[in-house]
Parts: structure tokens; C-alpha cells; sequence
């Protein structure tokens, strides 16, 4: 049996076709597949540099709080210089709504600043994460974080409470209020927030 002519001029092209096909099936494959490897690895980048980011701006923050409880403790902090200072510390770091003077009934008795926020002075702490964090850090004499939860000025927030005390007695807390809306556009790069 002898393949006819065309037949046999026929296939050979065909074979060069189908390899030529194959190879830029695989070829854009690769491509495909280096550029997900790529943003894979710039995506774990990201994350990584906007988590320290944070974890590095809540340390400065808890070493704040930690450092107007030990004045407080000491009996060197009054309203007027708790007003001036805490107020000119939020303005300058936008994560934060404000930051709370709490007494040792957990009522609050002064924010700062107190203009935007002063709806919550006078309230106890009885919302149910402001209320478990208060009592963990007072019965561990250390700050405690809540869970997030809508605050009273409106939003999904979190807090840092940080106890205070004279010797062994307690005094009461500082809770530092935290938008999580504001700290994600205050913290975390434009170019973190891109998916292509």
C-alpha cells in the first residue's frame, strides 16, 4: 500500500502546526504561571510589611498609654494636662478616634478630644468587649485588646485598655479607641490595597 501524495504533504505541516501550538501553550503557560508566582510573592510581601506596620504603630501606641497610666498612678497627670496631651497624640495619629480616662468604677469621666466624643462621658463601661477587655486588664495589671465591635461614635473598632494603679490600688483605665476604617487608610500603603 503505497500513501498518496497529498497525504503525505498534508502531515508534515500539520506536525510543525501542532508542535508550534504546543509550544505556545506551554510557553504562555510559564508566563502565566510566573506572573501569578510574582504577585503571589509581592501579595505575601505586602502583608507582611503592612502587618509590622501596624504592630510597630500599636506598640508606640500601648507605650503611650502605658506612660499617661504610670503619671496618673504617680499623681502627676490632671484633667487640663490629660486634655492637652492625649487630644495633640490622636490628632497625630489618625488610627485613633480617642482616648478615654476611666475611674476605678469604670465610669468614664473624660476623652480626649473631648469635643467630637464627649457624648460618651459619663457612661459606664458595659458594652460587652469594652467590659471583658476593662476587667482582664485589671485583674492581669496589663493592657488588653478587645475584639472589634461597633463603638458608640459610629463605626467598627477596636480598644486598647490599659489599666492603672497606685501601688496596689486601682485607679482605674485608659482605653485607647481605634477605627479600623482609619488605620487601614492610615497604615496600609495604596499599593498594598491594589488586586490585580
Amino acid at each position: 500500500y503505497k500513501p498518496a501524495k497529498g497525504r503525505a504533504s498534508w502531515s508534515g505541516p500539520a506536525v510543525i502546526l501542532c508542535s508550534l501550538i504546543f509550544l505556545f501553550v506551554t510557553v504562555f503557560w510559564l508566563i502565566q504561571k510566573n506572573t501569578y508566582t510574582t504577585k503571589q510573592n509581592q501579595l505575601v510581601a505586602n502583608a507582611e510589611s503592612t502587618t509590622g506596620s501596624i504592630r510597630l504603630r500599636l506598640k508606640g501606641n500601648e507605650d503611650y498609654l502605658l506612660m499617661l497610666a504610670k503619671e496618673r498612678g504617680d499623681g502627676a497627670m490632671t484633667a487640663r494636662s490629660f486634655q492637652e496631651r492625649a487630644s495633640r497624640y490622636v490628632a497625630d495619629h489618625p488610627e485613633m478616634i480617642c482616648i478615654n480616662w476611666v475611674d476605678a468604677g469604670y465610669l468614664i469621666t473624660d476623652v480626649a478630644p473631648i469635643a467630637p466624643n464627649k457624648q460618651v462621658v459619663g457612661l459606664r463601661l458595659n458594652l460587652p468587649e469594652p467590659k471583658r477587655a476593662s476587667r482582664l486588664a485589671m485583674g492581669k495589671r496589663q493592657p488588653v485588646y478587645t475584639r472589634p465591635f461597633e463603638v458608640i461614635q459610629g463605626g467598627l473598632a477596636f480598644e486598647l485598655w490599659v489599666p492603672v494603679f497606685q501601688d496596689d490600688v486601682f485607679l482605674g483605665l485608659f482605653g485607647g479607641i481605634y477605627s479600623i476604617e482609619k488605620m487601614l487608610h492610615s497604615l496600609v500603603s495604596p499599593q498594598a490595597l491594589k488586586i490585580n
